[in-house]
């Protein structure tokens, strides 16, 4: 399986935010690196169906982002982890992990025992019972993945994961994303923080809302020495002013 984006194009009116982006995502992790402004959010919105294109094509296993009539499937095999939580934060954490499995379309007996298994996975199987509140940023952070991969998606769509986190709950969360892709999971996380793209198996490098890079860090390396010199001159400044918030 594979996701198709294929010469999509955005505009919040009249102004073009993505110009034509043509990318194969295969399972794995798939790192998009970009400067704030550059058009990450909103190709990620648009791969989790929170935007329509404005032209373009996006495909998965005979499934087309496009056609109406395929969209609810295609919802239940997307988990969409954004940067912050936009829920009520006195749910429990169990709770609101569970909520997120039943509207992925599981049953309330399934997306409870789901929930469980999320949460052990992020490591917060022991605050399960706590409010969101309670919890730290990185906690959030976690929370937030439990209830993206509760559902068990085949495609998991992540915006700057790790960003404001220490070093080392970054290196947490990003040995948890590889292991996911590892098993099979298209994963596409949107960061601005090139050393967290060094475990990626793939990286695309976004500017000025078109796709500049894509191919492994190997590669980048190989060409321009580290994966942050690719970053610095590949990316420019430009301001993607109309971007969704996350």
């Amino acid at each position: 399986m594979s996701l198709l984006i294929s010469d999509v194009s955005f505009s919040y009116g009249t102004r073009s935010v993505l110009r034509r982006v043509t990318w194969e995502l295969n399972p794995g992790v798939t790192m998009l690196l970009g400067p704030n402004g550059a058009g990450k959010s909103t190709l990620l919105a648009l791969v989790a169906t929170r935007l329509a294109m404005t032209a373009g094509s996006i495909s998965s296993d005979k499934l087309s982002w496009s056609a109406p009539g395929d969209l609810m499937t295609i919802r239940r095999r997307i988990g969409w982890v954004p940067q912050s939580l936009d829920v009520d934060r006195a749910m429990r954490v169990h709770d609101f992990v569970s909520y997120c499995g039943w509207l992925r379309g599981m049953s309330s007996r399934a997306s409870a025992a789901a929930a469980g298994q999320a949460l052990e996975r992020v490591g917060l199987a022991a605050r399960r019972k706590d409010r969101i509140k309670a919890l730290s940023g990185g906690m959030q952070r976690r929370a937030l993945i439990a209830a993206g991969i509760v559902h068990s998606p085949s495609i998991l769509v992540l915006d700057e994961p790790t960003a404001g986190l220490d070093p080392k709950h970054r290196r947490s969360l990003n040995t948890m994303i590889n292991d996911l892709g590892r098993e099979g999971v298209i994963v596409l996380l949107a960061t601005h923080l090139s050393e967290d793209a060094e475990s990626a198996d793939w990286i695309g490098i976004l500017s000025g809302g078109s796709l500049v890079a894509n191919d492994t860090p190997a590669a980048l390396k190989a060409e321009y020495g580290s994966i942050s010199q690719a970053y610095v001159e590949l990316a420019s400044d430009d301001e993607d002013a109309g971007a969704v918030p996350a």
